[in-house]
């Protein structure tokens, strides 16, 4: 990988610089200004030879880069600028008509699309814990100076050094997607999850994208499998309710809620129902198996494309038999290949099985119909709900549900009944359950826990999950002594004061969308930090002056969890006064929050 190039931009009234850099810390970089003339031979020359990788790179630095080879001059550079940023028009709208997209003869990879979660590079930076954080330090609506271009170099150098580290931790990802390139001859290393299924799509169908019509508006009803059967009146009335509702609208119109019950109750129990899927309701609980019960999560393998395939729904514009010929033969590729332990083969099937159904419902998508998204999620639910009614008309207890899985509580005695009524139901339905058994589990909510399998492994979700792109971190050291609690008795105390003091494990991070500032200094728009004897709350400045009920000025509010905050943009810094007893209550304050009681809180 040493030939990669990772490439970044600024621009400024008076000033353009393209950095180029390896990611052994060599850089070159190219200026444009009054004493400067661009090296548009060299700059193209690195382009056409070399692979380069960039964040956000397709719609803004390569469209950047081809006007700078036109031989534009700062000026106009300033202008193209503003209107890929500016929100009065799509940069889309603007690249297309400058004809400013990425050539076939650029190698280029843009990685912005393909980590979990919509976020900038430097929250992106920030949930990975690079070493610095830094804002763009001068208002890119004015001119430079020459000290100032020279400040502006490090930012760019430090931003090419966020993405290489981005880069960096998304091997799993983009060897996949090379795998991708190599199997079907299409390049998706640009792609998220849902345009590598698109691209597939196409290139399966043998369709070209511009010969495709979709329809601009919608009307439909739903009709539920014949599989679907309930017992009690509820639910009955439900599947009646929702098969006599029309669901019309022009296309990118989704008011699919209106007339939908949002809450089925079963046993006395309750669930969400609606658009994004069946939840239970549980919070702040821990549930601790005894010798003779059993807590055993049950998945629906493949739910959602299963679905797809045994209903033969389609998008109405396309070929029914070719579409559904053809995520048949992706399923069952996937089958084989995880049957025969080929990891990567059986990971690009399941990026393309789950993004189907998501491009159902983007009016982007050549696969968008409304119709097919809505019959797949509340097929779904209701098949979910047919399960759980037929475990409770048993006496067997469901303790959760969440989109394509439910978790079930019971003595050990009646794990037969449990394999019956679930076989039962695979029969019904075609689908399959696949199940793991858990020793305890403990709840923050529905969609946030912690989970103990039977050999002693965790499963984690949300707030507790590690190293995990689409969220904020939660402190890593809280974090371990509430585990720490949980599995061995370990006093909270015990883990706190003797951890580890590297920075990393002791930071927060937030978004501060107007700029965080922290004894008048300003921080970012990302701001990290730990809390400290010795610290203070960090501000977000108000974008304008707001009033109080008795005429006076609204002081600017705190960002939340920063009192006593110490900030921390640079972890080299290192730690200075932890406020140990912070975090030390802040540990408890989780414990009670997945429902466990210790001494400090009964």
């Amino acid at each position: 990988m040493a030939t990669n190039l990772f490439i970044d931009t600024e621009c400024y009234p008076n000033y353009f610089l393209l950095m180029l850099k390896l990611p052994d810390g060599k850089k070159r970089y190219f200026e444009l200004d009054e004493t400067h003339k661009l090296d548009t031979e060299t700059i193209a020359k690195f382009f056409k030879e070399r692979l380069t990788i960039g964040f956000n790179s397709l719609m803004y630095d390569i469209p950047m880069i081809l006007y700078a080879l036109r031989g534009k001059n700062n000026a106009e550079l300033k202008e193209l600028s503003d209107r890929l940023i500016s929100k009065e028009e799509k940069s889309f709208d603007v690249i297309s008509k400058l004809s400013l997209w990425c050539p076939n003869y650029f190698d280029h990879i843009d990685i912005f699309k393909i980590p979990a979660g919509k976020a900038s590079l430097k929250m992106y930076g920030a949930r990975i814990h690079a070493p610095f954080l830094q804002d763009l330090p001068y208002d890119p609506s004015k001119p430079v100076t020459e000290e100032q271009k020279e400040e502006l170099k490090k930012y760019c150098s430090n931003d090419i050094d966020l993405t290489i580290k981005l880069f960096n931790s998304l091997e799993e990802q983009l060897l996949i997607r090379l795998n991708i390139n190599k199997e079907y001859d299409i390049d998706v290393r640009s792609k998220g999850d849902a345009g590598i299924a698109e691209m597939l799509m196409f290139k399966s169908l043998g369709i070209l994208k511009m010969n495709i019509y979709v329809p601009d508006s919608y009307k439909f009803q739903y009709s539920p499998p014949s599989y679907l059967a309930f017992k009690s009146e509820e639910l009955q009335e439900l599947v009646a309710t929702i098969s006599g509702l029309t669901f019309k609208g022009i296309k990118g119109e989704s008011n699919f809620k209106d007339g939908i019950p949002g809450e089925i109750n079963i046993n006395e129990k309750s669930y969400s129902f609606g658009i994004g899927g069946l939840h239970s309701k549980e919070k702040h609980r821990a549930i601790i198996c005894k010798d003779d019960e059993l807590l055993i999560d049950v998945d629906v393998t493949g739910h959602y494309p299963k679905m797809i395939i045994d209903n033969k729904w389609c998008p109405e514009h396309l070929d029914k038999d070719k579409f559904n010929t053809l995520i048949s033969n992706f399923y069952n590729d996937r089958v084989v290949a995880k049957r025969e332990g080929k990891k990567a083969k059986s990971d690009t099937y399941k990026i393309i099985l789950n993004s189907i159904y998501g491009k159902f419902g983007d009016e982007y998508s050549f696969l968008y119909s409304p119709k097919c998204m809505l019959h797949t999620t509340l097929t779904g639910q209701l098949s979910l709900l047919m399960l759980i009614e037929m475990l409770e008309e048993c006496g067997l207890n469901v303790v959760s549900a969440n989109t394509d899985g439910i978790l079930v509580y019971i003595v050990k005695a009646d794990y037969q009944l449990f394999q019956s009524v679930c076989e039962d139901w695979q029969e019904i339905s075609n689908l399959n359950l696949e199940e793991t058994k858990y020793k305890a589990l403990y709840n923050e909510s529905v969609n946030s826990y912690i989970a103990v399998k039977e050999d002693g492994s965790l499963k984690r979700k949300g707030s507790f999950v590690e190293g995990d792109l689409a969220h904020n971190p939660t402190i890593k050291v809280c974090m371990d002594a509430v585990i720490d609690y949980i599995l061995k008795g370990k006093p909270v105390e015990e883990t706190i004061l003797n951890y580890d003091t590297d920075p990393r494990n002791f930071l927060m991070v937030r978004k501060v969308v107007t700029g965080g500032y922290w004894r008048e200094k300003y921080l970012g728009k990302i701001v990290r930090w730990y809390w400290s004897t010795t610290g203070e709350p960090i501000y977000r400045r108000l974008e304008t002056t707001e009033l109080k009920k008795d005429g006076t000025a609204k002081t600017d509010p705190k960002v939340a969890d920063s009192d006593d905050a110490f900030p921390i943009m640079d972890l080299r810094e290192g730690l200075v006064n932890i406020h140990y007893e912070k975090y030390i209550n802040e540990s408890y304050t989780m414990l009670k929050n997945i429902g466990v009681k210790t001494f400090l809180l009964d």
